[in-house]
């Protein structure tokens, strides 16, 4: 019911206890790790009633790391050819990427550690495909200044007519369906 479904579980020391987890979209990285904690300081408290510290570290797993995420991004022109050269040289101008961000590496807060990254995916209402310039222009602005706005990350942005791919690491506690609904 809290959105935080337990897959696995492994405690490899004393001290130290490992979840495989899923997750809701509407649930941030750090709601599951107080989720996890309150569920398992429930079941032990009469024999650890401070079994808890404040420190944790949370990652996904999978095959799509940053990498690979950044090369299919970075593709999204190719990968979705016009017929009209003249919009294919201005798709592929407006691509975006920051090459100073390290989008694979932990972030610290006072709780722990952290790689909170994701790939947002927004599609046009219908398929529809826009291929004017300024129409273009502003929605990648628009993606530029949220994420200034918001402190996010922006790794790259693959813009086609039809549709957005936006890599971005963002904060612990902020939820993917949040970060995709202020885009």
């Amino acid at each position: 019911s809290d959105g935080v479904r337990i897959l696995e579980h492994h405690i490899p020391a004393p001290n130290v206890a490992q979840f495989l987890v899923s997750s809701k979209p509407h649930i941030a990285p750090s709601q599951i790790v107080r989720t996890l904690k309150g569920r398992w300081q429930y079941l032990i408290r009469d024999t650890n009633p401070k079994a808890f510290r404040r420190n944790y570290s949370i990652g996904s797993i999978g095959e799509a790391n940053s990498d690979v995420l950044a090369r299919y991004v970075a593709r999204q022109p190719q990968n979705h050819p016009m017929a009209d050269s003249r919009v294919q040289e201005r798709i592929g101008a407006l691509q975006y990427h920051d090459s100073g961000l390290d989008f694979g590496s932990e972030r610290f807060s006072t709780h722990g550690r952290f790689v909170h990254n994701l790939h947002v995916v927004l599609e046009n209402e219908g398929g529809w495909h826009e291929t004017r310039a300024d129409v273009l222009i502003r929605s990648r602005q628009m993606i530029i200044d949220s994420a200034k706005k918001h402190s996010w990350g922006l790794a790259r942005i693959g813009l086609v007519t039809n549709h957005v791919h936006i890599l971005l690491s963002t904060n612990v506690t902020e939820s993917p369906e949040s970060v995709a609904l202020c885009l």
